[in-house]
């Protein structure tokens, strides 16, 4: 009888779930909480941690180590809790058949593709924009908007538009055609490292899947090469990656940043930081705090503004955990990396590479979008226990 509606809600919830990237923050941890809740209802031992759910959880253990040795202060705490969300995703969806993971994934790319649309329709509303800096006004218009940061939508958008090619079974028109306008869309969020990323796993996808014949796979590389022009020709793109070729350096007083020159002064000081303490590290909470002593020599109040972390996450582990936690986490992808080919494990695969690439510019897992995205596409793609789900038809 408690089937009967038991089995809704849990669908309910897996779609609540998928579309995390526009909920407020409680949304989140109260759907994780309840799919573990209908789990522990179902079946007790079904949430007893498998020993892929262990090897999962070694950033967590790292993360907790450099926390209790950098003293347990209170601020680290937030960072320390998110992997308290994650290991609630890692339950549930450990030894799941493939009919939820495929809800889920089904489910985050409709809800992408909506959100796209949604944007899509706020921009075109939104008041005119000056053109000489309507890059960084079209991302803080839709960080006020929607509060969140515009580098988050296109991560989460990015690996949305590969995994529909990599599990769609559309007709290639008709999957070229919609992937067209999300880039389109997805170009307008100016998300540097993400695009790389969905270019460069892109690629690989291409090159790498045996069953794309080689007119295909010239036709899809053709394809490639002109949305990639089409999109570094955006306005936002335009702007987002010309601030590459006029970085000054100098953090002169009064000085207006871009958010490179933002950027590589944020890593300056983190590696000064990581060089200061590199074999323990500064501990999590008190990276901020060794971060913003350095930034007082560049006399820039843009540095104080924001609460910039190091903005790559194995610099974060490094700065953190000290080289030890570095290298644990290096091995823990590397063995990642070389599981999901062995075992052909494609969507692990793409996932891995995608996420390393984005990692380089972003802390993910300081943040609970980054550890959402990380916890269910990692789990998804690892702890099922259907092969041919887990290995898609790619």
């Amino acid at each position: 009888m408690w089937k009967k509606w038991l089995d809704p809600l849990e669908w309910i919830l897996i779609i609540i779930l998928a579309g995390f990237l526009f909920w407020p923050n409680a949304v989140l941890p109260a759907s994780v909480f309840l799919l573990v809740l209908i789990r522990l209802f179902r079946d007790r031992s079904a949430l007893i941690p498998s020993k892929n759910t262990f090897l999962l959880l070694i950033p967590a253990y790292i993360t907790l180590i450099a926390w209790i040795l950098g003293g347990a202060v209170k601020l680290g705490w937030k960072e320390v809790e998110l992997w308290g969300l994650a290991l609630g995703v890692f339950l549930y969806f450990q030894n799941r058949d493939g009919h939820e993971l495929r809800l889920l994934q089904q489910s985050f790319i409709l809800w992408s593709l909506l959100q796209a649309f949604i944007l899509l329709i706020f921009l075109a509303f939104t008041e005119s924009l000056n053109p000489s800096s309507f890059s960084q006004q079209v991302r803080d218009a839709i960080e006020h908007r929607f509060h969140i940061h515009p580098t988050y939508i296109t991560a989460a958008w990015s690996w949305s538009l590969l995994l529909f090619w990599m599990t769609s079974k559309m007709r290639f028109i008709y999957k070229t055609a919609i992937s067209i306008l999300f880039l389109v869309i997805i170009s307008l969020t100016g998300g540097k490292m993400p695009i790389l990323a969905l270019g460069l796993v892109g690629l690989i996808l291409i090159l790498k899947t045996p069953q794309i014949s080689l007119k295909s796979r010239i036709g899809a590389l053709a394809i490639v090469a002109i949305l990639s022009l089409a999109i570094f020709m955006t306005p936002v793109m335009q702007e987002r990656f010309a601030e590459i070729a006029l970085v000054d350096l100098s953090y002169s007083e009064g000085q207006m940043l871009s958010s490179t020159e933002l950027r590589i002064g944020v890593w300056s000081c983190s590696l000064n930081s990581i060089l200061e303490n590199p074999w323990l590290g500064v501990g999590i909470g008190n990276t901020r705090e060794a971060v913003e002593q350095c930034f007082e020599q560049f006399n820039q109040v843009e540095f104080f503004e924001g609460e910039y972390n190091t903005h790559n996450q194995f610099m974060h582990f490094w700065l953190s955990s000290g080289i030890f936690g570095l290298l644990a986490f290096v091995v823990f992808i590397a063995y990642m990396l070389h599981w999901s080919i062995k075992s052909k494990r494609h969507i692990l695969f793409y996932f891995l590479v995608y996420f390393i690439i984005i990692s380089l510019t972003e802390n993910y897992f300081s943040r609970q979008l980054g550890m959402v995205l990380w916890a269910i596409f990692i789990s998804t793609a690892l702890l099922n226990r259907n092969d041919k789900f887990a290995r898609d038809e790619t």
